[in-house]
């Protein structure tokens, strides 16, 4: 696990790793389902081809959440992606 890094310790010029999440079909639904937003253009694989966007596109608030959803993650999140759905 990566140390804690907390915002007092981060000074202009700092190098903080990002962080780099897969969102899963059952993370994209369990977002779906709290969020209320239940377009298929954030979980169905299958409906995001046919529109042509190739694969589902993960929620904004969702793509913000891993540095909360985990103690101990870095600050920052260079991006997620649904790449295992």
């Amino acid at each position: 696990m990566a140390k804690q890094i907390y915002y007092e310790d981060v000074e202009i010029g700092s190098e903080v790793k990002t962080l780099e999440k897969i969102a899963t079909t059952r993370m994209l639904v369990q977002y779906a389902g709290a969020s209320g937003d239940f377009n298929p253009l954030h979980y169905a694989e299958d409906f995001a081809k046919n529109l042509g966007v190739g694969k589902p596109i993960v929620h904004g608030l969702l793509v913000n959440a891993p540095p909360a959803m985990k103690e101990g993650v870095p600050a920052g999140v260079k991006a997620m992606v649904a790449g295992a759905v």
